[in-house]
């Protein structure tokens, strides 16, 4: 019965409610951190919850990072 609602909306209106509730995942997630965490240590552990793994390379959390700045603003 759900899904058969969910179907029945389009493509678009499937895209922007999924868009919707990461964000609002996200916005749960940020607001559990303690204050004071470095813009980096965020980003950190903001990755690190939604997707359940840390990077055990280095580097690829400077490649991460940059990739953030690109797309995503943080304290909006």
């Amino acid at each position: 019965m759900v899904r058969d609602r969910l179907m029945a909306l389009s493509g678009e209106e499937r895209f922007c409610m999924g868009s919707r509730m990461f964000d609002a995942a996200r916005r749960m997630v940020l607001a559990s951190f303690p204050d004071g965490l470095t813009e980096t240590d965020r980003k950190r552990r903001l990755f690190e919850r939604i997707y359940g793994e840390a990077f055990s390379d280095p580097s690829a959390w400077k490649r991460l990072d940059q990739f953030l700045r690109l797309v995503f603003f943080f304290g909006r």
